[in-house]
């Protein structure tokens, strides 16, 4: 995508080279080439902006190397062999997510099959009017949970960390100005933001 998170290794500081909190991670990339992107892609389809997202991909992942180092050290804790392909793919897989996002987002939901395994838990939930915490851990798509809960009228928001990612929530948030109610952001001062995810749960 036009915009990516790029992973620093470190930075120093008196003398001493210490590790980048992946909080503190530049976006790359403009808004203007993320709407440039997001216009491709609902006019040529889904497609042919998949092959043009791949070529983005590709330019990350020949010219940043800190970002292809990264992921590496990713296959690594895996017991694998981080290798520039596998590098790509990644980037790509991430690339090609992002992308289809702004496709349900922008309600173009007719490129999609999603199954769904254990809804009848949250339409019980709803019958009873209470809330549930559900843990993904990245496994997933939030925007394809979203899609098809928009139809059953289920309420869902999704607790994240936004600030190194701006450009691409601000594009989402103007394609459907309702995504900003649906993100919470992880907020530094704990017990607040505790109390508030209480709230929203017993809402």
């Amino acid at each position: 995508m036009p915009s990516q998170q790029i992973v620093p290794r470190t930075q120093r500081e008196g003398g001493r080279l210490l590790s980048v909190k992946w909080t503190q991670f530049k976006e790359r990339g403009t808004t203007f080439g993320i709407k440039l992107l997001v216009f491709l892609a609902r006019v040529a389809g889904r497609r042919v902006a998949r092959k043009v997202v791949s070529l983005i991909a590709l330019y990350y992942a020949l010219f940043y190397p800190s970002l292809r180092k990264c992921i590496y050290k990713f296959y690594n804790h895996l017991g694998e062999k981080g290798t520039f392909l596998k590098a790509y793919l990644h980037i790509n897989r991430f690339c090609q997510c992002l992308l289809d996002s702004f496709f349900m987002v922008s309600g173009m939901t007719h490129y999609f099959s999603v199954e769904r395994h254990g809804n009848h838990h949250l339409l019980e939930l709803k019958e009873k009017k209470k809330g549930a915490i559900l843990l993904s851990a990245h496994v997933g798509s939030f925007y394809a949970l979203r899609m098809l809960t928009q139809q059953e009228e289920l309420p869902v928001r999704a607790i994240a960390y936004t600030k190194n990612a701006r450009k691409i929530n601000q594009v989402l948030s103007e394609i459907d100005p309702s995504t900003q109610n649906e993100i919470i952001e992880i907020e530094e001062e704990t017990a607040n933001f505790a109390l508030r995810i209480r709230d929203l749960v017993e809402d």
